[in-house]
């Protein structure tokens, strides 16, 4: 996983002051499972440099179960945009295609990904 993106259980919010594309999953998600590899390879792709755009949160511990239900997250897994004050910008539930992961990404941090 790059330096830059960040593994948490997500109690408090995760912006930094900066936006962030929360990754909402757990370990029992069979899509989220199915989702890890084209999470990474956006995550190479988009985030060669660390800029921690996306946060992953595990509904498995505490925190991130709590920050779930901060966002209404009813469905793994669900992948939430954030402003940099922590409101919601964007939201895309279920498995995602490399094209829109990184899109999202790029709408969230304001510049766009390298092309695949």
């Amino acid at each position: 996983m790059p330096s830059g993106s960040g593994r948490r259980g997500g109690g408090d919010l995760p912006t930094g002051g900066q936006p962030r594309l929360l990754e909402f999953t757990s370990g029992s998600c069979a899509a989220c499972a199915r989702m890890a590899p084209i999470v990474n390879q956006v995550e190479r792709r988009c985030l060669a440099v660390a800029d921690g755009s996306l946060v992953h949160v595990s509904i498995d511990e505490p925190e991130g179960e709590a920050l779930a239900e901060r966002y209404e997250v009813r469905a793994l897994p669900t992948f939430v945009g954030i402003d940099a004050e922590g409101a919601e910008v964007l939201r895309m539930v279920g498995v995602q295609t490399q094209e829109k992961l990184a899109s999202a990404i790029g709408e969230v941090r304001g510049r766009a990904c390298p092309p695949i």
